[in-house]
């Protein structure tokens, strides 16, 4: 089901960004992004799941349109457009099955474990 694999996994022109912004410290402000986004994607993915038991999408729609910006602002471009994808599909698509959403939400699970994985590498190497 992923049609991502054309967009990069990482953006490094926003990670260089946040390198050139974090100075000397840049290591420990990365670290701390990164924490921060698995702290709060943690519980989105909750949110996620639980919805996807009672069959409401609207709310699977608010977690990943959060989770894309955040993603994004990482510099994760892949994460980010599963995200948006299944936005997209709930909000243009309003009878979208919840097995279609459920089967997007594993994608991105897995997507989501890659793409921190591949952050911390990034951090290791700094």
């Amino acid at each position: 089901m992923n049609t991502y694999g054309d967009i990069p996994l990482l953006d490094q022109e926003q990670i260089d960004m946040l390198i050139d912004a974090g100075g000397d410290s840049a290591r420990e402000l990365f670290n701390d992004l990164e924490r921060l986004f698995v702290e709060e994607t943690g519980p989105r993915l909750l949110v996620i799941e639980d919805a996807l038991k009672t069959g409401q999408l609207i709310p699977i729609a608010k977690q990943v349109h959060a989770i894309a910006g955040a993603s994004a602002n990482l510099g994760g471009m892949r994460l980010s457009a599963a995200c948006k994808a299944i936005e997209r599909k709930i909000l243009d698509e309003p009878t979208v099955s919840v097995g279609i959403i459920a089967a997007m939400t594993e994608d991105l699970k897995a997507l989501f474990e890659t793409t921190i994985r591949a952050l911390h590498e990034k951090i290791l190497k700094m």
